[in-house]
């Protein structure tokens, strides 16, 4: 196995304003994969051999304005994907079938979000997210054999807020020996096929893939501790739920 990767990556930071400033971005990216040998689940012997190029432009851009001396809105959107990997490309079992065409999994992400300070005692950060995986990688039963290929589409949307309070500062105390802050985050996620390409489940009811949500991915996850410090000495407790 042997993977030679270069990569070109380019952003600036453009100030509109004494508040709001965007910053666009792009990244290109050269991948040459190859694979040669024999493997004894396949029912030639043989792997998935030769080369596969990838040339893959990825494009992004975030923006910020401040609302307030301490706190700001910002946005952001961002494309990625997931290369096929030599796992999808071998054959589980003699009989099994790979898609010739199988193709990299893609996607994109938006967030929006509202962070900053509040009396430099209290500090947060909330926003909102739309992530979309296209081109999954899935297996399916076709003329009686297991055939992996490019399977659907799922979207992700949800919500996060963080925050952090220093307990002595927030009541007027300011000594910078010794620090008691309580902390906690929430998240919120709802993920869901909105496409499966699998006719045997597409007209069954029950079977059907589509509108269902994704395995794996957690509905709710919170996070919340205490953190004590007393000049060179700290402790911290945390309470971790998904």
């Amino acid at each position: 196995f042997t993977t030679s990767n270069s990569a070109f990556y380019v952003e600036n930071l453009f100030r509109l304003s004494e508040r709001l400033s965007i910053t666009p971005g792009a990244r290109i990216e050269h991948i040459v994969s190859r694979v040669d040998g024999r493997i004894n689940n396949s029912g030639a012997g043989a792997v998935d051999s030769g080369e596969r190029q990838r040339d893959r432009v990825l494009f992004g851009a975030g923006a910020q304005m401040r609302a307030t001396t301490s706190t700001s809105i910002y946005a952001n959107f961002s494309e990625a994907y997931r290369p096929v990997l030599y796992s999808d490309l071998t054959p589980s079992a003699t009989t099994d079938v790979i898609d010739p065409g199988l193709r990299d999994a893609s996607g994109y992400n938006i967030d929006l979000g509202y962070r900053g300070d509040l009396h430099k005692a209290i500090t947060f950060d909330v926003g909102a997210y739309f992530l979309s995986y296209d081109n999954r990688i899935g297996t399916v039963l076709r003329d009686g054999v297991n055939y992996r290929t490019n399977i659907g589409k799922s979207v992700s949307t949800g919500v996060e807020a963080y925050a952090e309070a220093d307990v002595l500062r927030l009541f007027g105390a300011d000594k910078q020996d010794r620090r008691i802050s309580i902390f906690g985050s929430y998240g919120f996620n709802d993920t869901r096929y909105t496409r499966w390409n699998d006719p045997a489940l597409a007209e069954d009811p029950v079977k059907r893939i589509e509108n269902k949500r994704v395995e794996y991915a957690p509905r709710w996850t919170f996070r919340s501790g205490l953190t004590w410090r007393e000049r060179r000495f700290t402790a911290s407790m945390l309470v971790n739920a998904v």
